[in-house]
């Protein structure tokens, strides 16, 4: 939000300088983005006065004029339709800078001009007229036009947090300073304008815990030529929003000033009543920014009585109720909408307002019957016109917030103590009602301040008046404490170390995602919903890394990266029994070529046991690496055929695949992209590596080719040898995989080379073929596995 010093200097007595009142509210928790001077750059642009018009002998759309500086007079040939005796306007000397031009001496067909009398456009100002830009009569020539404008000015832009929606006027910083410095401020006048009209509209408020009041007022016969005043345009130029028309344009100086938003209705657009009701689904209303919105049925409209909708209330209204430069009667309004009525509407509809943005952060529900009658007042100054009597419906005082703050309890949480009497000085600045009690106090909140409703906010306030600088600065007196290490654990940066070791780039995604990419390559898991997302596209929680991993693939993919290796340590979250689970996960994606392009040979691709290879290098990590066993499963955004699980003692603790081709088509890859992704907590080991001695006895090696079902997994062949063979086990390797003659369709060939060795003794033939006879009488009962 931007306002101006001088603006705020008229509601506020304060003897800060412009960066001093920044420093001030950025320490109090209103930070202050940045301090910019307003002004012409140049101060040869004057206010000049024509004395005399006449035709240039030369052109039929040219005036030589003679322009007054006060002084003296100079020559300027002046091509603008109301250039004419008598008025003052901006005079850009010799020597001026304008936005777009160095003003020099010239001849325009023959004729000198010493100088430009300028147009607000020229000017980067308002105009309300084309041609040039015309002052007050009341303007002294010879000025410099900045200070007829206002003088020098500085825009002070303020980041605001949601909670501080009181602050979104100038009305409301000054308040702010006022509770931060002690200072006076002026209050807006409470005197009613006087009644010149019976014309009124009916109001029917059918939402009145939406709208919790409505205001309407006819001002009827405005002046259809009266402009906007120079000085109006001018504060809201300042404060960042165009000028349009004087009735628009007075109820954004009313908002911008003391936070209230306001809306004009053409009168003969609304009819003889005003509507508040929710919208029927479906219906369909184009809004003043040519946009046509379809509505939901939870959308508050302002409608006709006859239920032709005007406006979304509280965000936009619609283009055929608007004032334009034909209306004769406006409606004015004046509502307090609750925030969870305006809530997501604007971004719902595709708009950004400031009044849609006043009323999600709260307006004050006080203010509509002052704001009214200043914005009739001002309407009435510039374009005339009768009030008729305000109509009201629901307009009754909201219920007041006591909020107890506790002595004891303050000094607890902030970690020093304020005496007792600086505290209640605090307090009754913060609100004007304050009353003592045995344990500490009991304020009334103000009307305006719809974030202090617990004693934790009161204590907030207090160290933000106190000031957060001044708070004493000391260690805290804790003992430290820390988890011991066990040797088993396994740190998330040995993890990162690893996989960057081995060409992989670490990306962060975010944890709130699309609910569709969640459905199509999430874990299966039932996700958490956002009770208030940013958006659609980001409103569940990731159940997986896997569709964070995609969109960056994606995303590098659209930028020529062939070559694609990617990992994220991050947690996932699902429902179980109704509470959100957060789990710590390391997944991992590539595709491309699996090594650098090099003249040593031709590309190759990537492939499934590439992916592997990477994922053995982070269990081999772990005390145990060949605890973990690989099996079969299905995973939805994973190929049928090129997927396995990742278990350890039986437990599913990760998963390996093939993304599904099809998928891969869909995103745009031409290549297989393959990923992984494993629990961390799963990777620290219970047990600890124990010291085996070196066996000084031979070891035995003998080579198994086994005949097996196509669909029995060479891991479920490798546990059933570990488990037989357990005491003599020295070491198991798959070296051949075979398919094709002499092995019987649906069958494969598995060759196995297994070697004994014992600890104790010397093993003879007999026992290694008692252990190779129980092993293959194991393997045949289990697996329904043959000797080749």
């Amino acid at each position: 939000m931007i306002i101006t010093e001088q603006w705020l200097r008229q509601w506020v007595d304060t003897d800060l300088n412009v960066n001093e009142i920044a420093d001030v509210l950025t320490l109090a928790g209103l930070e202050v983005d940045a301090v910019e001077p307003i002004g012409l750059p140049h101060d040869k642009v004057i206010v000049g006065e024509i004395v005399s018009a006449a035709p240039h002998p030369d052109a039929d759309r040219l005036q030589v004029c003679q322009v007054s500086d006060g002084k003296e007079s100079f020559q300027v040939v002046c091509g603008a339709k109301n250039a004419r005796v008598g008025i003052k306007v901006p005079y850009a000397m010799i020597g001026a800078e304008l936005p777009d031009i160095k003003i020099k001496k010239a001849k325009l067909r023959g004729v000198e001009s010493f100088g430009m009398l300028c147009s607000g456009e020229e000017l980067g100002l308002h105009s309300p007229v084309k041609g040039l830009l015309e002052l007050p009569d009341d303007s002294k020539t010879g000025q410099p036009l900045i200070e007829t404008l206002g003088g020098a000015d500085y825009a002070i832009d303020i980041d605001l947090t949601p909670n501080r929606g009181d602050c979104l006027s100038v009305l409301g910083v000054a308040r702010e300073l006022r509770v931060l410095q002690g200072s006076e401020i002026k209050s807006l006048p409470d005197d009613s304008v006087e009644q010149s009209s019976t014309a009124k509209v009916a109001v029917d408020n059918r939402e009145k815990q939406s709208c919790t009041a409505y205001r309407a007022r006819v001002i009827e016969g405005i002046d259809r030529e009266a402009v906007t005043p120079l000085w109006l345009a001018e504060r809201l130029r300042r404060s960042g929003i165009k000028p349009i028309n004087p009735v628009v344009d007075v109820t954004n100086y009313v908002m911008l000033e003391t936070g209230q938003p306001l809306h004009g209705f053409d009168r003969r657009q609304v009819g003889d009543g005003i509507v508040v009701r929710n919208a029927n689904g479906g219906e369909k209303l184009l809004l003043l920014n040519g946009d046509e919105a379809e509505l939901s049925a939870d959308t508050l409209l302002i409608a006709r009585e006859d239920g032709q909708p005007l406006a979304i209330a509280g965000v936009i209204g619609g283009e055929t109720s608007g004032v334009y430069d034909d209306t004769d009667d406006v409606v004015l309004e004046a509502a307090h909408f609750s925030r969870a009525a305006i809530a997501g509407k604007a971004r719902q509809y595709g708009v950004s307002t400031d009044s849609s943005h006043r009323y999600e952060r709260g307006v004050d529900p006080l203010l509509g019957q002052l704001a009214i009658e200043y914005a009739t007042r001002l309407m009435q100054e510039i374009c005339g016109g009768k009030a008729g009597p305000i109509v009201e419906d629901n307009a009754q005082a909201p219920e007041t917030t006591k909020v107890s703050l506790r002595y004891n309890y303050l000094c607890e949480l902030l970690g020093f103590s304020i005496p007792q009497p600086e505290v209640h000085e605090l307090l009754r600045r913060i609100s004007p009602d304050v009353v003592e009690t045995d344990s500490g106090w009991t304020i009334t909140a103000p009307s305006y301040r719809h974030d202090m409703a617990f004693e934790a906010d009161l204590v907030e306030e207090v160290a933000r008046v106190f000031g957060y600088d001044r708070i004493p600065t000391k260690l805290p007196s804790l003992v430290p404490s820390s988890r011991i290490a066990r040797e088993g654990d396994i740190d998330p940066s040995a993890v990162s170390r690893t996989m960057i070791a081995r060409d992989y780039n670490e990306t962060i995604s975010y944890s709130f995602i699309d609910p569709e990419w969640d459905a199509d390559y999430g874990s299966g898991e039932t996700p958490v919903n956002l009770a208030n997302p940013l958006s659609e596209n980001m409103s569940v929680m990731r159940t997986s890394l896997l569709p964070g991993l995609l969109n960056s693939a994606v995303l590098n993919l659209n930028r020529q990266v062939d070559r694609i290796r990617l990992f994220e340590i991050g947690g996932t979250y699902s429902l179980v029994d109704n509470e959100t689970v957060e789990i710590q996960r390391l997944g991992a994606l590539c595709s491309g070529p699996a090594l650098l392009e090099s003249w040593e040979g031709d590309v190759r691709l990537t492939d499934f046991f590439d992916v592997k290879s990477e994922l053995r290098a982070i269990l081999c990590l772990t005390p145990f690496p060949n605890s973990f066993t690989f099996r079969q499963l299905e995973h939805k955004p994973l190929a049928d055929n090129q997927v396995l699980g990742i278990y350890i003692n039986g437990e599913k603790v990760g998963w390996l695949g093939r993304i599904q081709p099809v998928i891969e088509r869909k995103l745009g890859f031409e290549s297989p992209v393959y990923a992984f992704e494993l629990r961390l907590d799963r990777l620290s080991s219970q047990q600890l590596v124990r010291y085996h001695p070196i066996s000084k006895l031979p070891a035995v090696k003998r080579d198994l080719a086994l005949v097996v079902d196509s669909d029995v997994a060479a891991g479920d062949i490798e546990a059933t040898i570990k488990s037989v063979c357990s005491e003599e086990l020295a070491n198991i390797e798959l070296f051949d995989v075979y398919q094709g003659d002499k092995v019987p369709d649906g069958c494969k060939s598995l060759a196995y080379r297994i070697t004994l060795q014992s600890v104790s003794k010397t093993l003879t033939e007999e026992d290694i073929d008692r252990v190779v006879g129980e092993l293959l009488s194991q393997l045949e009962k289990v697996h329904n596995a043959t000797l080749r």
